[in-house]
């Protein structure tokens, strides 16, 4: 998964695998 793209999009899957 690349981080790169989409910041907020890695928020919400720590969220997520939080």
């Amino acid at each position: 998964v690349a981080a790169a793209p989409m910041p907020a999009a890695t928020k919400s899957l720590n969220e997520i695998l939080a």
